[in-house]
């Protein structure tokens, strides 16, 4: 038994709307594309300073046509190679 028709209109309307970020809309298997200012967001810093790092090559990023777009993986990783641990002594 399938999902009421209701149901399904506002699944599709909702997936269609273009106020959703691509932060919400996500991707086939799960995965995300997050614009400069959602990637900004999601790591806490400016918006200039990932534009920076795309310039510098500092991070990886996947071009969609004219646009850049960050996988959430890509920017895990990127502070992953960023962190320092503390040292006791």
């Amino acid at each position: 038994m399938g999902l009421p028709v209701f149901v399904v209109e506002e699944l599709m309307a909702d997936l269609s709307s273009p106020t959703m970020t691509a932060g919400e809309r996500g991707l086939a298997h799960g995965q995300v594309l997050f614009d400069v200012a959602e990637a900004a967001s999601y790591l806490g810093v400016k918006e200039r300073l990932i534009r920076r790092l795309v310039a510098q090559r500092r991070v990886a990023y996947v071009k969609v046509g004219r646009f850049v777009r960050f996988k959430r993986a890509d920017l895990d990783a990127y502070v992953a190679e960023h962190r320092h641990e503390v040292v006791m002594g």
